[in-house]
């Protein structure tokens, strides 16, 4: 993703760029401009009638400054509500091409979600905030989902994409600094569709299991029929997170219980989605109140394991669920990030390997 010059547009209306050739009049923007002059100029070319030209700048005042801007956001609202009245298409406004800017993909991931196709805003954000770490976009992301609906189109493996860079930065140190603390805070929306198995409020239903053997079977051996509505991929997970959640809560207590035996085989079974799934249970049931503590001291044992047996290269499914689950364990935070320094290294290693 280059920088912006390359697919800067050819602002001006007919009459604005017909002045320009016969020298009467100035370019409309400087090589280089502030934040500030790029919202002037934005402004300009809205008065213009220049939409595309108007949130092009707008993208570059986001990218460049305060991607929390209120006026940028507020403008960048209004020009794709114009967009609409006018029967047009608002996805125009920051068109897909060859090497394009960062800002305007990220601005078009924006107008994504004021469309409602929170999936691919979720996916194309993820994409720019994996080129660029530094820039805080993960925080439109972590807005979004709180947003009736749009979590449940938001990806586990895109959510740990956008938090990677916070949740590396952060995970298992005690907070002291308030700014470090409402970082975290935001975070906690899209965190939660990290460890949240997708929405399927049909699964239980389906599962109908009689013996925590066949709630294992649609766990390993494969699910039941999917629903017309759903992509096989999404039902097996839905129906594999559903599956395990439901045998952590299969009886009671831990040792000699069927959950325990069932949840440390999942986990230390085939590297898969299951293993997602067992993490996240393995989770919950750390912090029931009335699980004994050598439990809890066996769970965190077993997530330590995970977190040591992390690849030194290359993908694996399960990390960021495995920091979400040990960022909400009931031990003390600064016991935590030695015991888990593979895991943190990892997850903020992610970004800087595929460069």
């Amino acid at each position: 993703m280059p920088g912006r010059q390359p697919e800067h547009p050819a602002g001006g209306t007919w009459w604005r760029r017909l002045l320009a050739a016969v020298g009467l009049a100035g370019p409309h923007c400087g090589a280089k401009p502030t934040p500030a002059e790029d919202m002037a100029v934005a402004y300009r070319a809205v008065s213009d009638g220049d939409l595309p030209h108007a949130a092009f700048h707008v993208a570059c005042a986001l990218y460049a400054g305060d991607p929390n801007d209120r006026k940028a956001l507020a403008l960048l609202d209004r020009l794709v509500g114009d967009t609409q009245k006018s029967g047009g298409d608002p996805l125009a406004l920051a068109p897909l091409k060859r090497d394009n800017y960062a800002g305007t993909v990220a601005v078009r991931a924006r107008i994504l979600a004021h469309l409602g196709q929170y999936r691919e805003a979720f996916n194309l954000l993820a994409q720019v905030q994996h080129a660029d770490r530094a820039r805080p976009l993960w925080r439109w992301a972590a807005e979004w989902a709180t947003r009736p609906g749009a979590a449940a189109q938001a990806e586990p493996g895109m959510a740990g994409v956008l938090l990677a860079s916070a949740v590396g930065r952060h995970g298992g140190v005690r907070v002291e600094d308030p700014a470090a603390r409402a970082e975290l805070e935001a975070i906690l929306p899209l965190l939660g569709v990290m460890v949240r198995p997708p929405p399927a409020p049909d699964v239980a239903g389906r599962l109908q299991p009689r013996t925590a053997f066949d709630v294992l079977s649609s766990v390993t051996a494969g699910p039941p029929p999917q629903p017309e509505k759903w992509m096989a991929w999404n039902w097996i997970r839905a129906v594999q997170f559903a599956a395990t959640l439901v045998l952590s809560k299969w009886d009671g207590g831990w040792v000699g219980s069927v959950r325990r035996k069932a949840l440390l085989s999942l986990a230390r079974g085939p590297v898969d989605w299951t293993t997602e799934a067992a993490i996240t249970a393995l989770g919950q049931v750390c912090r029931e109140e009335t699980l004994p503590a050598e439990a809890k001291e066996e769970i965190v044992a077993v997530l330590r394991e995970l977190a040591n047996a992390l690849p030194d290269r290359g993908h694996c499914c399960y990390p960021y669920a495995l920091a979400a689950a040990v960022m909400r364990l009931p031990f003390p935070t600064e016991q935590l990030r030695p015991k888990f320094s593979p895991l943190w290294r990892y997850v903020e290693g992610l970004d800087a390997e595929a460069e």
